[in-house]
């Protein structure tokens, strides 16, 4: 990660108060924002997981459905499938959707009197379809980041065999090729509905952080590219900064965070660790110069017929990686006073270089290790490898081992 030798001279934060009284840009799904976070998902971190999750295959409960067939009538048959694997592609010429290759084993039981010969064994079916990502934040809290199977689109279905058939090859083939050719849309159809969506719910409680950090309530914005997928969860009116698509490396991730949801993460937390809620404003303001800020007392008067004669302690940070650490120290430090000339405050920025040599640094762990499936010790181990300041916030780049 790369570190500036220069001191970096942050912009001038603008007032609190004029920020937080700007009207909210509205967003486009595929826009740019305005973001308070963002999160950039590569196509191998999200297939390793994929395999990761599905593991010896994830079984669908029996399913009954009646079929029309040529010259046989109605049929009804019993399915029981096991998705035994699923990959994913990132194309940008499926804007907002993931195409998905979805393999299944299952045995097909023939109900009732039927001409139809029984099948030789479990059968192997691999869909292909176009399936969007449904994000959001909702009004009463929750979050959702889920695969929509039911409204996706099938492009295609193709037959495999049957796995362990004894019969002969070349009229099992025959049997399977006619029968799927036949009912391969509505087969998936009633798959795609037993299965539901696919995904993530969390509840208000655990959903409660993205609040904080300045996330409105409404759908992601999510743009597919080729090889990565890109999310950005809108912020609420007036929120500083902008969290951009970040570095997501070949199988990893990359993750945006706006100054403004620094700014409020911090006040809250530790607002929790004083005690009481903080008597002051806390401002992140980040380039690619580095990240810089300023702390003031909180205003009295809100008015802006009231000029703002609020003094304030002026920063800038310096993070990078040590081991498995990201360390934040403070490279300056000094106090900004209002109407003086610009000199006094250059000359006690000059002071506040001295704030450089003191051992003011902050330790974050870089590497965690989360649940890759739920009910298993199956881990993902992600470790933070880059971070960096941008116009508007701060991006990372985490590197994910399974």
């Amino acid at each position: 990660m790369p570190t500036p030798d220069s001191p970096a001279t942050p912009p001038t934060p603008p007032a609190r108060d004029a920020r937080r009284a700007e009207p909210s840009r509205r967003h486009r799904s595929g826009t740019d924002g305005p973001w308070a976070l963002s999160l950039t998902v590569s196509e191998g971190f999200l297939n390793q997981l994929a395999a990761t999750g599905i593991g010896d295959g994830v079984e669908v409960p029996v399913f009954r459905e009646t079929f029309p067939m040529p010259m046989l009538g109605e049929i009804e048959l019993a399915m029981g499938m096991t998705i035994v694997g699923v990959s994913f592609e990132m194309l940008e010429g499926h804007p907002g959707r993931l195409k998905a290759s979805i393999r299944a084993a299952g045995s097909i039981e023939i109900l009732g009197d039927s001409a139809m010969p029984s099948m030789p064994g479990r059968a192997i079916v691999r869909g292909e379809v176009l399936v969007a990502p449904v994000i959001e934040l909702r009004e009463d809290g929750t979050f959702r980041a889920v695969l929509d199977l039911p409204g996706s689109e099938l492009v295609g279905m193709v037959f495999e065999g049957f796995e362990g058939a004894d019969t002969d090859v070349d009229t099992a083939a025959a049997v399977g090729q006619m029968l799927f050719a036949t009912i391969g849309g509505e087969l998936f159809e009633g798959l795609a509905h037993h299965m539901g969506m696919l995904g993530l719910d969390l509840d208000a409680e655990t959903s409660a952080a993205f609040g904080l950090a300045g996330v409105e309530a409404s759908p992601a914005d999510v743009r597919v590219l080729d090889g990565q997928m890109v999310i950005g969860l809108p912020s609420i009116a007036g929120l500083e900064g902008h969290a951009s698509p970040a570095d997501c490396g070949v199988s990893g991730l990359g993750l945006g965070v706006a100054d403004g949801a620094l700014a409020e993460v911090l006040t809250v937390v530790g607002g929790l660790m004083l005690g009481v809620e903080l008597p002051f404003d806390v401002e992140f303001v980040s380039d690619r110069r580095g990240i810089g800020g300023r702390v003031r007392n909180r205003r009295l008067v809100g008015s802006s017929l009231v000029p703002d004669l609020r003094s304030g302690l002026r920063y800038t940070l310096a993070p990078r990686l040590v081991g498995d650490h990201v360390e934040i120290s403070v490279r300056e430090a000094w106090v900004e006073l209002p109407f003086v000339p610009p000199l006094v405050n250059q000359f006690n920025r000059v002071l506040g270089g001295a704030a450089g040599l003191a051992p003011l640094r902050i330790r974050l762990p870089a590497r965690h290790q989360l649940p890759a499936r739920p009910g298993t010790d199956e881990t993902v181990e992600l470790l933070v490898s880059r971070i960096e300041g941008v116009d508007g916030g701060v991006n990372a780049t985490v590197d994910a081992t399974f």
